[in-house]
Formats: C-alpha cells, sequence, structure tokens
C-alpha cells in the first residue's frame, strides 16, 4: 500500500470538504465573512517558546508560502531570473535566516502524540523550503560564489536530518530534501576548487558518521500504528470502525485483503482481538528488526522476512503498516549518496593536484570510503579521457541495485 500517513491525510481532507459543504448548504445559516487562513505556526503551537528549532522552521515554512509564484519559480526548469527573483524577496531573506537560527537549537515534534486524526500540516511547505535551497545552491554556482553554495548545501543537510522527529511522513519527506539537495551540488562538482573538494568529503563523511534517523523514525512509527490498533480494541464497532477507515484510504480496486476477512472479524469480537494480537506482534517483530539493522553496520543487517499470509493478523498489519524494507533501503541510499559525493571531492581534489583524473580509487588512500557497506564490492569507477563516472553497488538488501550520482 502507499504510505499510512498519506492515506490519513487524504481521508482528513475528504471529510473537511464534506463539513464544509453541509455548512454552506444548510438553511439559516447566514454567510459568514472570510476570514483569514491560519498559519501554519497557529496551527502547530499555542504560543512561541523560542526554545524549539522547530518553531523557526515553521515560521520559515509560512513565509516561503506566502512568495508570489514561488511554484513556479522553484521548479527545476525555471529560469536563473526566476530564482533570483524568488531568492531576492524579503520573505526568503527571512525564511532562510530562520532555518538558521532554529537549526542551531534543539528541534523537537510540535506534536505530543499522533494518531490517525493527527495533522500533518507543515510538511508540504517544508518541501518548499527544501526546494528554495536547492534554487540557492543553483544561483548561488552561477555567481561563482561556491563557499555560498557549500553553506546552503551543508544547511539543507541540517534541515533535512532534523526535521525527522515523529512520523514516517518526516522521515520520508526529510530523504526527499536531501535527495533534491545532493542531487542539485552534484550537478556542479567542477567548479570546486582544491580546498571546497577537501570541504565536501569532510561534510559527507561527517553526515555518514551521525546517527540514522531512520532508526528514530521507524520507532515512532511503530509506536505510532500500534496505537491506531489498540484504540479499536474493545470498542463495540472496533472492527468495523478499523475496516471502514483503511478502505477508505486504498486505491479504488485494492483492499489489500481486507474484504476476505471482513465478515470474520467484525462478526466476532474474540477473533478481531486475536488478529489485533497477530497484527501486533508483526509489528513489533518486524519493526524491532529494521530499527536494529539501521543502528548496525551494514554487513550485519539481516534482509526482513514479511508474513504474506491470508492470516487476519498479517492482512491488518500489512494493511496498516508501511513497508519497513523499502523504508530501509531509503536509507541507505541516503547514506550511499554521501558516500559517493565524498569520493567526488576526492577526485576533484586529486585532479587539482595532479593535472589528471586518478588511474583508480586507490591512490586516493580512503579505504574505508571505496567499499559498499552492504556488497563489500568496491566501488566501481571508470575514466574516459577527462570524463569520469562513479557508481556504487551498495542498493537494497533485498534487490542490489546500482546508485550514480
Amino acid at each position: 500500500m502507499t504510505d499510512f500517513g498519506d492515506h490519513i491525510l487524504k481521508i482528513q481532507k475528504q471529510l473537511a470538504a464534506i463539513l464544509l459543504l453541509v455548512m454552506c448548504l444548510a438553511p439559516g445559516v447566514a454567510a459568514q465573512p472570510a476570514q483569514p487562513a491560519p498559519t501554519l505556526f497557529g496551527k502547530l503551537f499555542q504560543k512561541a517558546t523560542d526554545q524549539n528549532g522547530y518553531e523557526e522552521l515553521v515560521r520559515a515554512a509560512d513565509l516561503v508560502t506566502q512568495i508570489p509564484g514561488v511554484d513556479a519559480a522553484l521548479e527545476p526548469v525555471s529560469t536563473l531570473e526566476a530564482k533570483r527573483r524568488v531568492l531576492g524577496t524579503s520573505q526568503a531573506i527571512r525564511a532562510l535566516e530562520l532555518m538558521k537560527q532554529g537549526l542551531e537549537k534543539p528541534v523537537l515534534s510540535p506534536r505530543e502524540e499522533i494518531n490517525e486524526n493527527t495533522l500533518l500540516p507543515e510538511f508540504g511547505a517544508f518541501r518548499k523550503l527544501g526546494r528554495l535551497i536547492a534554487a540557492r545552491e543553483y544561483v548561488m554556482f552561477a555567481d561563482g560564489r561556491i563557499d555560498s553554495a557549500m553553506d546552503t548545501l551543508h544547511l539543507g543537510l541540517l534541515f533535512a536530518y532534523r526535521i525527522q522527529t515523529d512520523s514516517l511522513i518526516a522521515g520520508l519527506v526529510g530523504i526527499a530534501i536531501d535527495t533534491l539537495i545532493v542531487k542539485q551540488f552534484s550537478e556542479h562538482l567542477d567548479q570546486l576548487s582544491v580546498g571546497q573538494s577537501q570541504r565536501l568529503t569532510t561534510l559527507m563523511t561527517q553526515f555518514m558518521s551521525a546517527d540514522n534517523p531512520g532508526a528514530h523514525v521507524m520507532l515512532m512509527e511503530k509506536t505510532n500504528v500500534l496505537k491506531i490498533l489498540e484504540a479499536r480494541r474493545g470498542l463495540k464497532d472496533g472492527a468495523k470502525n478499523l475496516i471502514d477507515m483503511l478502505e477508505g484510504s486504498f486505491e479504488a480496486g485494492d483492499d489489500n485483503g481486507l474484504g476476505a476477512i471482513k465478515g470474520q472479524i467484525t462478526a466476532d469480537p474474540q477473533a478481531f482481538n486475536g488478529a489485533l494480537d497477530g497484527a501486533e506482534k508483526r509489528i513489533n517483530v518486524l519493526y524491532d528488526q529494521a530499527i536494529e539493522n539501521l543502528t548496525l553496520p551494514a554487513k550485519k543487517q539481516k534482509p526482513l522476512l514479511k508474513d504474506e499470509s491470508n492470516d487476519p493478523g498479517a492482512v491488518i498489519f500489512r494493511a496498516v503498516s508501511a513497508d519497513p524494507q523499502k523504508v530501509l533501503d531509503k536509507y541507505v541510499t541516503v547514506r550511499t549518496r554521501y558516500r559517493l559525493l565524498a569520493i567526488h571531492g576526492l577526485i576533484h581534489r586529486y585532479k587539482w593536484e595532479h593535472g589528471a583524473l586518478p588511474g583508480s580509487l586507490e591512490v586516493l588512500k580512503v579505504p574505508e570510503l571505496l567499499t559498499d557497506a552492504i556488497t563489500e564490492r568496491k566501488i566501481s569507477y571508470s575514466v574516459q579521457k577527462d570524463r569520469y563516472e562513479l557508481t556504487s553497488e551498495d542498493g537494497p538488501v533485498s534487490q542490489i541495485g546500482t546508485i550514480k550520482l
């Protein structure tokens, strides 16, 4: 299934639209003057504490949504002039300042807990902030301000890392922002000086050695999913409530096997409780293994074994959970991009120092970077005249793939 959090957000939007329509059609209800839309900050915080960096990040997100024409201007194919215009607005300038300030503080989730009714309104605007950062990278490179481009890369990577606080959605948005920023920067490596090449390698190795945010994200997702299931246990119509909620979030024609068990668990409370027990057991086992994998050296990680049976517990587990292996794969890919970018920095430094590309990666004398963390195979490196290609086979455990920059 697609990400469970995305399904819940879709359901919430549909219910909100229906409620609004009913209110507008109700007899005797006078039309009210339009009220200004609440800010993201107002939705997430009752008041400012100035202690939580998430507050500044949300304020920055509010600002970027106010920029006229921001979406079109931040498209990858937009013109340099359009990017300059957006970056020159007072909102963009202040947003970048707020991001820097916020990332100097602890960054904590504004939510005490998450359930199926919890709104996550800031992540769409966070993605816009990520695109704003990528646009700034582009403009800094265009202007020859390479150190500023590197500062922007660092800011964006920190932002993507620190927002991964309380849910799988937070993790996936962080990964998407990270991917966008790294891709934009990697398209301009030929502009780096020898010192900037070394700085890039140092920055990437720092992020490679940082705690993997995926472990925390998976723990929070496990907690959130278990709460959703437990909230139905003991309810008179708990099974029907759960089925209705899940069916409303699936694509047309896809019920993830729920139709086959619906009659059984809605008619028999004991069968429903047994199915919940089975689902929760599978969630605990699989998510705990995924969390352990994210904290282990890659060569000690084990492939996750999913239960594909038609057992009611397995069906419910698959319906409410994201695929932990796919989540692991995404975090492996992030770390692999860091590894490749670190090696790119070393190659460009070598080229400056020796006037030619290295004949092999061994001359770089960084064996810790040259071996894939999972496959234990060497990074593939090939040279054609004055160009080279760097490839890693450090792909997902379940399906080894090739990752390039």
